[in-house]
C-alpha cells in the first residue's frame, strides 16, 4: 500500500543546500554533491505553501506494484512549525536520519471554536481551533500580554510548551496547518482515468483535495501542465498560477553495490553490518533529473523504523553511500531493508501580491523504483 506523502516548508531545508555538482559519472569524495535546486537568495518570506507533486512508483520483487500517485495541498503553515528530525551528515550527499520531526507545542484553547463559539481574546478562531493572531513583531511588548514574540517566525504567538500545565481551559497543543481554498487543479499530460485530469476539493473535507492513484507509469509525454485555479480572492483563497515541467525518466538502476541492477528483484545482500568499512556504490543510467534520491530503510522487524539513510545528488549516474552510514543503520534489527532510488523534476514558483511574496507553490515530478534488499 502506498503512503501520502506530505510535502512541508521543512523540505526546503534539504532542497536549499548547495553543490557544485561533477563533470563525469565518477563517484565518492569530491564527486557527490547536493543540487542547488533552491537558490540560496529565493524569498521564501511567506507561510503560504502549496505543494503538488506527481510520483510514478516502481515496485519490484517481494510486494510488486506499479502506479502512480497525484496530490495536492494549499495550506497555510503559520500555526505548524516543525523541528527537522536529529540526523547525522555523512557525506556532501548523503544523511541519515536518526530520530523523528518535532511539532512545537503551544498553550493555546482547548475548546473547539466556531461562529457561534468565538475564542478568548487574543485568540481568533482558525480552522474550528483557536490560535493567536497573525501580527508581526520583533519584541514581547508589541503583543498582546497573553502572548509572545516568537523570534524564528517574527509572529506574536501563544507561550511554547512540552507537557507542563498551561492553566484553566488551556492545554500544550500541537499546531497545524490551515488549509486553504482553491477551485481545482488540473493536468495535462497525464493518462487519466474516470472523468476530466484534476483533483476537485471534497466538500465535507474543509478544502482539502483528495489525491487520486493512476495505474503503472501515467506519464504521456514529455511534459506534464499544472493549472491551480483560483475559487476567490479572501483571506483563505490561494492564488491561480500555471505551470510545465519536465517529465523525469524511468531510473534504470545499473549496479547496487557488487549486484547488477535487475538484482535489485530477488533482493541481494548488501553488506549492511556495523562492521562495514568500504563505501556501498550505486549505479544508474544518468539522465534528465533536477536531482535524484536514493534512500535506504529498515524493513521487517525494525525497532527503529524512523531511521532513514537519505542521499540527494545530481543526475550524474554514480552515488557512494559512505560505510559509516550503513554501519548506523545495521545496528536497527530489520531483517530486510528497503532499497529505492528516485529521479525528479522540481520548480518553485513564486507567487506575489505587487511587491509582496503572498505564497509559494512546490512541484515536484517523480520516477521511483524500490525494491527490498537483505543484509
Amino acid at each position: 500500500m502506498r503512503t501520502l506523502l506530505r510535502i512541508s516548508a521543512v523540505v526546503l531545508a534539504v532542497w536549499s543546500f548547495t553543490g557544485c555538482g561533477a563533470s563525469d559519472s565518477a563517484c565518492g569524495p569530491g564527486h557527490d554533491d547536493m543540487p542547488a535546486v533552491v537558490d540560496d537568495d529565493t524569498d521564501l518570506a511567506t507561510f503560504w505553501i502549496g505543494t503538488v507533486g506527481v510520483s510514478e512508483l516502481n515496485i519490484i520483487g517481494a510486494g510488486a506494484e506499479h502506479t502512480t500517485l497525484v496530490q495536492a495541498h494549499f495550506e497555510d503553515m503559520t500555526d505548524y512549525q516543525v523541528y527537522v528530525a536529529q540526523r547525522t551528515l555523512l557525506s556532501d550527499a548523503c544523511f541519515l536520519y536518526e530520530g523523528r520531526p518535532e511539532v512545537l507545542r503551544r498553550c493555546r484553547p482547548v475548546d473547539p471554536c466556531d461562529d457561534t463559539h468565538p475564542c478568548p481574546a487574543p485568540f481568533v478562531c482558525r480552522a474550528g481551533s483557536c490560535f493567536a493572531p497573525h501580527q508581526s513583531c520583533t519584541d514581547d511588548a508589541e503583543c498582546d500580554p497573553a502572548l509572545r514574540c516568537d523570534r524564528d517566525t517574527g509572529q506574536c504567538d501563544a507561550v511554547r510548551c512540552n507537557s507542563e500545565s498551561c492553566g484553566t481551559n488551556f492545554a500544550c497543543q500541537e499546531g497545524s496547518p490551515t488549509p486553504l481554498r482553491v477551485e481545482r487543479v488540473a493536468f495535462t499530460g497525464i493518462t487519466w482515468t474516470g472523468g476530466a485530469a484534476e483533483l476537485v476539493p471534497d466538500p465535507d473535507k474543509k478544502y482539502r483535495l483528495p489525491p487520486k492513484v493512476l495505474p503503472l507509469r501515467a506519464y504521456a509525454g514529455t511534459e506534464v501542465g499544472i493549472q491551480v485555479f483560483a475559487s476567490g480572492s479572501g483571506e483563505q483563497d490561494y492564488p491561480a498560477f500555471a505551470e510545465t515541467l519536465r517529465v523525469p525518466e524511468a531510473p534504470t538502476l545499473t549496479h547496487l553495490d557488487q549486484h547488477s541492477g535487475e538484482a535489485l528483484a530477488d533482493g541481494p545482500s548488501l553488506g549492511i553490518d556495523e562492521h562495514r568499512t568500504e563505501a556501498l556504490t550505486v549505479s544508474w543510467k544518468k539522465g534528465n533529473g533536477d536531482y535524484v534520491e536514493v534512500l535506504l530503510s529498515p524493513g521487517s522487524g525494525s525497532d527503529t523504523p524512523w531511521k532513514k539513510l537519505r542521499c540527494i545528488t545530481f543526475d550524474d549516474g554514480c552515488l557512494e553511500i559512505p560505510a559509516e552510514g550503513i554501519a548506523l543503520l545495521a545496528r536497527d534489527t530489520a531483517t530486510n531493508f528497503n532499497f529505492k532510488i528516485e529521479r525528479h523534476s522540481f520548480k518553485l514558483v513564486q507567487l506575489l501580491d505587487g511587491t509582496v511574496l503572498r505564497a509559494v507553490g512546490l512541484l515536484d515530478l517523480s520516477a521511483e523504483l524500490q525494491g527490498v534488499v537483505g543484509r
